[in-house]
């Protein structure tokens, strides 16, 4: 038998990994990225994004008065760009060759590339969708348990361990804003459970560390924040609705939101001041509260699986499930798969809100949403294989002795409407 041609190794690549599979992978276990509305024709460089925050001047009960006090609706224009996510996978032709003696060798070694690359998009897309653009994945924690010293890093948030995995190389900066550090870091291991990271070298090694790390930078993926305030990345809830309310100067998709930080970036509430003790319920009944009294009315919470967890325990008896299934399109239109979630109902002053886990929001963080007023826009599919001009899946390397797979997500969130939505965090 001969050894599996290039053709046929392309055709083994898109009967494995069809469309349907591909983004049943990518959905089914990240529900608001399988919830939010797709928009696959993304051509341009930019797409504009219209959002008008007032209705402009020019009522009344006295005709003369309204005529004489009439303005035009306040509107902003959003600049949004393509944000580009790769996952890249090779196989060493030598794998290949030996398909003339086994087949099913190389049909291993294509699955075990193929379902790991999926996965990294799964992961990173997953998360991004809650993240602000700048790619940051976590924070350190430099202690006397955890010196600069040593090759271990503590995060600073335990959850945000399932960003981190073996092999990857990192960058950190002191903030989201700073110049990154000098030096990358490489993961030899992590501990889901404790969220330390143990590195090939000492933190702060000369050669194979970054000597200047301290308590509180910002890690990050190399190649996913390159220089000071970068945006290399989707921008998910975080950068739609900030943490902190904009400021003048703001530079959100080319618009300074500060005019009406409200109904151009969101509600935001903390657990101080009148809604410290706050639970998880308390929260979403605060922001729907405050979302419908603004003439909206918001229909999906997501949350952190614990947080539902405890919204759940504050439910008891009283809990209400509701199975939720989410049609997934090609990018003709095509419903090709379906991906479902189990909801937990809440009744809320603004209506009833569903409440659903994603294992990618913050454990400190309550989104309550409008769903229909968000859309992932994207040149073609929203995860797809790089074809070359020929349309095959897979290439030649021209450095080395084998084969390498490319998969991408060309995309970006958008919002037509920020003031349908809110967070709540705590401290």
């Amino acid at each position: 038998m001969a050894a599996l041609s290039m053709t046929g190794f392309d055709h083994a690549l898109k009967t494995m990994y069809s469309e349907r599979k591909v983004l049943s992978l990518i959905f089914k276990d990240n529900p608001f990225l399988a919830k939010v509305a797709k928009n696959m024709k993304f051509g341009g460089r930019t797409k504009n994004l219209d959002v008008v925050y007032s209705p402009g001047a020019g009522e009344g009960a006295v005709f003369s008065t309204a005529q004489a006090n009439v303005g035009g609706a306040k509107g902003k224009q959003f600049a949004i760009t393509r944000k580009n996510s790769y996952a890249l996978r090779q196989i060493d032709n030598e794998v290949i060759e030996a398909s003339e003696i086994d087949e099913g060798v190389l049909l291993k070694a294509l699955k075990l590339e193929g379902d790991s690359a999926i996965q990294q998009l799964n992961n990173s897309l997953g998360g991004a969708m809650f993240q602000d653009g700048s790619g940051k994945i976590g924070e350190i924690t430099i202690n006397v348990s955890y010196p600069a010293s040593g090759d271990e890093a503590l995060l600073a948030t335990t959850d945000d361990v399932v960003n981190f995995y073996e092999d990857q190389k990192l960058v950190v900066a002191a903030s989201t804003a700073a110049t990154p550090r000098a030096g990358t870091l490489t993961i030899s291991k992590r501990n889901e459970v404790t969220g330390v990271l143990t590195m090939s070298a000492d933190l702060n090694d000369v050669s194979d560390g970054i000597p200047a790390i301290t308590t509180g930078d910002s890690i990050f993926t190399e190649g996913r924040y390159v220089a000071a305030s970068d945006k290399l990345n989707l921008v998910g809830l975080g950068g739609w609705i900030p943490a902190t309310a904009p400021t003048a100067g703001d530079d959100f998709f080319g618009v300074d939101r500060s005019a009406d930080p409200t109904r151009l970036a969101g509600y935001r509430f903390t657990n101080t001041g009148s809604y410290s003790g706050y639970n998880t319920i308390d929260a979403v009944k605060l922001l729907c509260r405050m979302i419908g009294r603004a003439g909206f009315t918001p229909d999906t919470a997501f949350m952190s699986h614990e947080r539902l967890d405890g919204l759940i325990a504050v439910l008891g008896a009283k809990v209400q499930y509701n199975k939720q299934v989410v049609p997934i399109h090609n990018a003709k239109g095509k419903l090709i798969a379906e991906v479902g979630f189990d909801a937990v109902r809440v009744h809320t002053p603004s209506g009833v809100v569903d409440c659903i886990a994603d294992r990618s929001c913050p454990n400190a963080t309550v989104f309550v949403l409008k769903m229909d007023v968000w859309s992932l826009w994207s040149l073609g599919q929203t995860v797809k294989w790089i074809s070359d001009v020929s349309g095959a899946k897979t290439r030649t390397r021209e450095s080395a002795d084998g084969v390498e797979l490319r998969l991408v997500s060309r995309s970006n969130l958008t919002c037509c409407a920020p003031g349908c939505n809110g967070r709540f965090d705590w401290s």
